[in-house]
């Protein structure tokens, strides 16, 4: 039965000579890194991963000249093993006798005597299948040589026993901000711990080979960015599903008291625990832009912070972080009873429902207040008699993700059931709401009723001359097109305002059509009630995949 030592330590021996004879708890206590609070997990929680600790404790010992040689040489020594097996690229360090010596499970999860070799067999036969996906179907680079490390140029894994965590990555250097490394894999000797039961064993092993290599692929071959980790633990947890579908580990941690549907305002770029439960954003960008995008943002992690690599990769797709990270947190509410897997997660169903803050509204005004963290959004749920309308409010103020610490914003959702004046715009419900901020260009709002999504937007950011004939003369069968870059029919939403920002048309289906030889979406120049709009100035919004096109339109009536 495996015990858990020491509650708030993780159990990563830094006297790594000693960690073949390590048979007591006091010697695990002299030899274990303290667990930072906000990477601590709760009461019988599984650690995923020591990355993040180690790279804690790697810039503390940096910060401290004196000692720094001596304190990186211990954090960064490989352990002394009894024997290993080496096969292809990988060499697999292990005990076969002792404290460290693994086991696979019967089916009532205890550890089988005698088969130490047929664990490390397990550990080779999952390697053939998560090296062809992550390195041959996804194209991703294989594992840097270490040189001698390890007693050759092939990647290290070593087996112990890590108490309640699943694994970790060491890096054999401490390098300078974005610098490239080798590194080794240190994991379980049985993941008896694992849950749910179904997954402990063997399917623990399968999601931990999985998260680990992609990190020794990421730290080798694009870049160490020890101070933005959160991009790293997101993609491995992400890879863990995409290699291994079946196994969902990554379901723990959505529904974890410290996951983000649980707290939504964190911010996206926190290093933090929460990044576990964002490997959602994976699934969100392959399904949205597609599987290779991730990779595009990893190939820019090798110039790039990774906040900045992410908004440069989606701008090759035409959308920017900002505008990405609001759709998302839109796909966020869209799970559990509301889930849609034809629009928005294909797993959504199984995920939780995201924390909303009710807000009742029972007279003519309803002024709510708060303050969020770049890329942190909330959700407020409006109840009024029988109508439930979620205001989704979310700081994209992308230029903020990159100071330290990151600022806060504070706004304030104004509701009135009547329009006090043009600012404020109704919405789906029949209520009139206004976000009140400093810069509403640092702010993306959606109104959602049911399976309906509106944005609201500021016809005062937009410019363009793409539509025509411009300027637009609507009459019985006139038409106004918007050219669209795509090779073939497509959809998206149609959207026309007012320049006060009124919607008048709603066309969430819309489809594109041939025109000139070119996909053109069009509008007849008509409202929702079917009569001529007047004369004026009207701007479009059209939110299709991949991208969001906006723009002005001139309406002259005869």
């Amino acid at each position: 039965m495996k015990s858990r030592y020491l509650p708030g330590l993780v159990l990563l021996f830094v006297s790594r000579g000693l960690v073949a004879q390590v048979e007591d708890v006091q010697r695990m206590r002299q030899t274990a890194l303290p667990i930072p609070a906000a990477l601590a997990p709760g009461p019988q929680e599984a650690i995923k991963c020591g990355l993040p600790i180690i790279s804690r404790a790697i810039a503390a010992a940096a910060a401290h000249p004196r000692t720094r040689t001596e304190t990186l040489a211990r954090l960064l020594e490989r352990p002394a093993m009894q024997t290993s097996i080496l096969k292809g690229k990988f060499r697999v360090h292990f005990d076969t006798t002792g404290y460290n010596m693994p086991a696979l499970l019967d089916p009532a999860g205890n550890r089988i005597a005698g088969t130490a070799f047929a664990f490390v067999d397990s550990i080779f036969a999952i390697l053939d299948h998560v090296i062809p996906v992550e390195v041959g179907q996804l194209h991703y680079p294989e594992p840097i040589s270490d040189d001698t490390l390890g007693g050759g140029p092939e990647c290290d894994i070593y087996v112990m026993e890590l108490g309640n965590e699943y694994g970790y990555t060491t890096p054999d250097a401490s390098v300078p901000e974005g610098g490239r490394v080798s590194s080794y894999v240190t994991i379980d000797n049985d993941f008896v711990f694992v849950r749910p039961d179904k997954n402990r064993g063997i399917p623990g092993l399968r999601v931990t080979l999985a998260h680990e290599l992609h990190h020794v692929i990421q730290l080798g071959n694009y870049g160490y960015w020890d101070n933005d980790l959160f991009l790293y633990e997101i993609t491995s947890t992400w890879m863990e599903d995409v290699v291994y579908p079946e196994v969902n580990d990554y379901y723990n941690y959505l529904t974890a008291t410290w996951g983000h549907f649980r707290n939504p305002e964190t911010s996206f770029t926190s290093s933090d625990m929460i990044m576990y439960s964002r490997a959602i954003w994976g699934h969100y960008i392959a399904k949205r832009y597609g599987i290779d995008v991730m990779r595009e943002t990893w190939e820019q992690v090798r110039a790039y912070r990774p906040q900045l690599a992410i908004d440069q990769a989606l701008k090759n797709h035409g959308v920017t972080f900002a505008d990405a990270y609001a759709e998302w947190s839109v796909w966020n509410y869209f799970t559990g009873s509301r889930a849609n897997p034809a629009t928005y997660y294909t797993d959504g169903a199984d995920y939780p429902l995201i924390l909303q803050a009710p807000v009742d509204f029972t007279g003519s005004l309803r002024d709510v207040s708060g303050s969020l963290d770049s890329f942190g959004t909330h959700y407020c749920q409006v109840e009024r008699t029988t109508d439930t309308m979620t205001v989704m409010i979310a700081n994209v103020d992308f230029a903020s993700t990159l100071l330290t610490p990151i600022p806060s914003l504070p706004y304030t959702l104004r509701l009135r059931s009547g329009q006090p004046d043009p600012s404020f715009k109704p919405t789906p419900d029949g209520l009139y709401a206004k976000l009140d901020v400093d810069n509403a260009g640092l702010w993306s709002t959606w109104y959602l009723v049911g399976d309906s999504v509106r944005p609201y937007v500021d016809p005062s950011s937009f410019s363009s001359d793409r539509p025509f004939p411009c300027p637009f003369h609507p009459s019985g069968g006139s038409l106004v097109y918007v050219p669209v870059a795509a090779t073939g029919p497509t959809q998206g939403g149609f959207y026309i305002f007012t320049s006060s920002g009124d919607l008048v048309r709603r066309i969430p289906d819309a489809s594109s059509m041939t025109h000139l030889s070119r996909q053109m979406f069009a509008w007849d120049g008509r409202t929702d009630n079917g009569s001529l709009a007047p004369t004026g100035v009207y701007v479009f919004v059209l939110d299709l995949s991949g991208q969001r096109i906006t723009g002005k339109i001139p309406v002259i009536r005869e």
